[in-house]
Order: C-alpha cells, then sequence, then structure tokens
C-alpha cells in the first residue's frame, strides 16, 4: 500500500475524525429532539427539509468547523509528506505535488460522502420516505455535494501551497480560515450582496435565492469551482518547482 493510502487509513481511523463524527452526531441529535415531523404537503416538506439540511450543513458550520478541521487532516499529512526521507523517493516536485493532491481529492471525497450520509440519515429518521427523498432532496444533494467536494479540493489546495510557500506547515492551516473570515466579515460590516466562499460551498446561496432545485447557476458555480481547482492545481505545481525541494 502505498504511503498516502496508509495516511488516509491512519487519517481515517485517528482521534480527529472521531471528534468530526462527533460534531456530525451532535449536529443530528438537535434537530431530531427539536423540530417536528415533517409536513405532508410538497412545500411544507420542501421547507423543513431544508431546515434539517441547514442544521448540519450551514455556511458558518463549513466556515468555523468542517473546514478547519478538513485543514487539520491536511496537517497531519504535511508533516509527513515534507520528510525529506519522502522527498528523496520523488524525482521532481510535480510528481510529489501531484500524489499530495491526489491525497486531499480522495479526502475530500471522504468528508463530502460523510457529511452527506448524516443529512440523509436525518431525514429518513425524520420519516422521509423514499421517494420524497429520491424527487426533492436527491436533486440538491447532487448539486450540493459537488460543490461541496470542489470546495474542500480548493481549500486542500490552497493550504498545500501556503505550506509550501512559506515553509510553515501551520500558516496553510491559518491563512485559509482568516481570508474566509475576513471576506465574511467585509460582507458582514459593508452589508455586502455577494455570496461568500463557505455559503457556496454550503449550498446555502440556493436557499438564500429560495430555489433548492437545480437551475441555470449551478453549473456556471460548479464551471467556477473546478476551473479554480484546476487553476490551483496548475500554480502549485508551477510555483513550487522553484523552491528549494528539500527541506523537513
Amino acid at each position: 500500500m502505498s504511503l498516502h493510502n496508509q495516511l488516509l487509513l491512519k487519517s481515517i481511523r485517528s482521534k480527529l475524525m472521531v471528534i468530526f463524527l462527533i460534531i456530525l452526531i451532535a449536529f443530528t441529535m438537535n434537530p431530531l429532539l427539536t423540530s417536528q415531523k415533517l409536513p405532508l404537503d410538497h412545500q411544507g416538506l420542501t421547507k423543513e427539509l431544508i431546515k434539517l439540511y441547514v442544521s448540519i450543513a450551514n455556511d458558518n458550520v463549513f466556515l468555523f468547523l468542517y473546514i478547519p478541521l478538513f485543514l487539520l487532516f491536511i496537517l497531519q499529512f504535511i508533516t509527513i509528506l515534507y520528510r525529506n526521507n519522502v522527498l528523496l523517493k520523488y524525482t521532481d516536485i510535480r510528481s510529489w505535488w501531484k500524489s499530495n493532491v491526489i491525497l486531499i481529492i480522495k479526502l475530500s471525497v471522504f468528508f463530502t460522502v460523510i457529511i452527506q450520509i448524516f443529512i440523509i440519515g436525518l431525514l429518513f429518521t425524520k420519516g422521509l420516505s423514499f421517494g420524497n427523498l429520491v424527487t426533492i432532496y436527491i436533486p440538491f444533494c447532487i448539486i450540493a455535494a459537488v460543490i461541496q467536494l470542489l470546495g474542500f479540493i480548493i481549500i486542500g489546495e490552497f493550504c498545500l501551497i501556503i505550506a509550501c510557500i512559506f515553509h510553515q506547515p501551520y500558516w496553510g492551516l491559518f491563512i485559509p480560515i482568516l481570508v474566509l473570515f475576513l471576506i465574511k466579515a467585509s460582507k458582514f460590516i459593508m452589508k455586502a450582496e455577494w455570496y461568500t466562499f463557505e455559503e457556496y460551498m454550503s449550498s446555502i446561496y440556493k436557499i438564500k435565492i429560495d430555489n433548492s432545485a437545480q437551475n441555470i447557476t449551478d453549473p456556471m458555480i460548479i464551471m467556477s469551482f473546478a476551473i479554480f481547482a484546476i487553476l490551483l492545481y496548475w500554480f502549485g505545481s508551477n510555483i513550487l518547482k522553484d523552491k528549494d525541494f528539500y527541506w523537513g
């Protein structure tokens, strides 16, 4: 088994993963204990499903919990993957970078799937039928999951680039969170109407425009996130080739 897969499996069995699962359980239990039974009419049911989704996957939860936890996992990887005995196994920095981005993608898939599993589990526990799940939530879920996945990849690549450029792994944790927080604070102070990264990543933007179904903006957002992820991959691959490869 490759080192990257070993790190991924180790992270899944880590105490940090236990914390992540406990947080998800806590956010799942709260609506189970407080919210009422699901309404029968389509409009009321849709609103209640959105309410339940927001209880687990709103923009503040992503900004202050899910994203920092995700970056802590990346930070664990960095402390091992930057060691000289690991770096020496690669012929060039680009192959090392590619392997690390693949690891970030795998972790992003895991995070996205786990979040969606808890949301769907909550909906079933509240009494949502399989038919309503397919017709009401799944169309929203597909868009939300793709954007979440791309969002985790973007934030993971950004973390890795920052850590490599400044030779300070912890900067890869603090700078992305600081940037996102400053953007959110600026929006609040300026009373601006733009949507922040975490609002897109959590799909709260769809709820704020009162359209939880698929709409014309969704492909544009997915394409924008995908292009940004590709640009970060290209930027990291090119900027790191000029850095000192062997540092620990």
